[in-house]
């Protein structure tokens, strides 16, 4: 079903051990046939020992090695997106981030520290189970819910176990 209706990857984030018949490299290559060698790409990895995977860097494919800090990850993604030209003329939807705290210092802090990724995400906020179902009900496009693990009159952790069964 992937490229269907005009669809296409603007970056391709994969392991390097895929545990099947392809390796990360095997498949950003597979994947770069059907849209194109510039497709952006990072391959995520622990072996340290594979020099051919270390030569293989260029400005559309890096190699990053585990553990990953979250401002190199970020670093990496705004680089790779560049390299497929300006971010605000490539064409990329912009991520839309579900923050869910019970305390609004913490959801503007989360915010703003995001803000910072130059990813042009945009920003949705709950603050207990009755917010988060409302935005969820009016934002069917969310990317990625932030989620306090203590919530008042409920956990958070039980909150994502009903949002992975519901969608």
């Amino acid at each position: 079903s992937l490229g269907q209706d005009g669809w296409r990857p603007h970056l391709v984030i994969t392991d390097h051990r895929l545990g099947g018949a392809f390796n990360g490299r095997q498949l950003i290559d597979a994947l770069r046939q059907r849209w194109g060698a510039d497709l952006p790409a990072a391959i995520m990895t622990g072996d340290t020992e594979d020099a051919e995977l270390r030569q293989t860097r260029t400005d559309t494919l890096r190699v990053l090695y585990k553990p990953l800090r979250p401002a190199e990850l970020r670093q990496v993604l705004v680089q790779l997106w560049r390299a497929e030209g300006p971010l605000t003329a490539c064409n990329i939807t912009p991520v839309k981030i579900l923050i869910v705290d019970d305390h609004g210092l913490v959801r503007e802090g989360l915010q703003a520290i995001l803000s910072r990724s130059e990813l042009g995400a945009q920003y949705v906020e709950a603050w207990d189970a009755a917010s988060l179902w409302s935005q969820l009900q009016q934002h069917a496009d969310i990317d990625l819910v932030l989620m306090d693990i203590q919530l008042p009159e409920t956990s958070g952790l039980s909150l994502l176990a009903d949002i992975t069964q519901r969608f």
